[in-house]
């Protein structure tokens, strides 16, 4: 009675879709199949939600520097970038950047900034920031995961060469409630 239950442990035929598979090839394919999921539906989301930063055409990295131009470090600039939470999420944060030449704040300037993560191979992200007064900008990024993200912020004041500053951000992980 026993041997009529039991099934056979049978190998798979040479050529079948189970016979030399190799994992990592999935695990890799599978990854792709995600992250390419992952970028699309931000993408529109945030082509629809009006956000500013982290989707749509702002995921080619001509937009945001087109609007500034490309700059040269000045030691006279100041700018000071504070994330809102504090630190940065993935599913959105609001960068308030402070700009000053000589301890004279800058108004009227366009304000980009660029974010990558250079390790993932992925195109970055980019927004062009909003001036609200007194040499102060913001924008909101959809930073869509967490870890250590280059950012560079380019800024063309009325008049003046442009002038970029490189800056490091740590993005947090959200933890499941």
């Amino acid at each position: 009675m026993a041997a009529e239950t039991e099934e056979e442990l049978v190998e798979p035929e040479a050529g079948s879709p189970r016979s030399g598979a190799r994992p990592g090839v999935i695990v890799a394919a599978t990854l792709a199949a995600v992250v390419s999921l992952s970028f699309l539906i931000y993408w529109v989301g945030d082509s629809k939600s009006g956000d500013v930063g982290g989707g749509g055409s702002n995921l080619s990295g001509a937009a945001a520097q087109g609007a500034c131009g490309v700059g040269n470090p000045d030691p006279s600039y100041t700018i000071a970038v504070t994330p809102n939470p504090d630190p940065p999420r993935p599913d959105g944060t609001t960068l308030n950047i402070s700009v000053r030449q000589a301890g004279q704040a800058i108004t009227g300037a366009k304000v980009c900034v660029s974010a990558d993560m250079p390790d993932m191979g992925h195109d970055g992200i980019n927004a062009v920031a909003k001036e609200l007064s007194g040499g102060q900008y913001e924008t909101r990024f959809r930073f869509g995961m967490d870890g250590g993200w280059k950012l560079s912020l380019t800024v063309a004041p009325p008049g003046k060469a442009a002038v970029s500053v490189p800056l490091s951000l740590q993005v947090a992980a959200i933890s499941p409630d």
